[in-house]
């Protein structure tokens, strides 16, 4: 969950440029991205006694979680990766 929202009219998004340090593919190196649980005793409750994955994520939810997703647009945010990378390396919960 990104909060708060970013001001839509001041994102700035880049694409990948390449250059000879890069090899021409506009990457060079790695950037973490991090899916954060929060240590709530709801949390606790949850991976404890039940460990069934529907539960954990809808608690996680609840609880506020980072998802790898909005990890990953903080990142696109920051300028650090582009949009269609981020995509690439994360799905949606369905």
């Amino acid at each position: 969950m990104l909060d708060p929202l970013p001001d839509p009219n001041r994102l700035v998004f880049y694409k990948p440029r390449g250059c000879p340090k890069c090899l021409n593919i506009g990457y060079k190196g790695r950037r973490a991205i991090f899916e954060i649980y929060f240590n709530s005793p709801a949390m606790k409750d949850v991976l404890y006694k039940d460990g069934d994955m529907a539960k954990i994520k809808a608690a996680a939810k609840k609880e506020g979680t980072w998802n790898l997703r909005a990890s990953g647009w903080r990142k696109v945010m920051q300028g650090l990766t582009s949009v269609e990378e981020m995509l690439s390396v994360t799905v949606t919960d369905k």
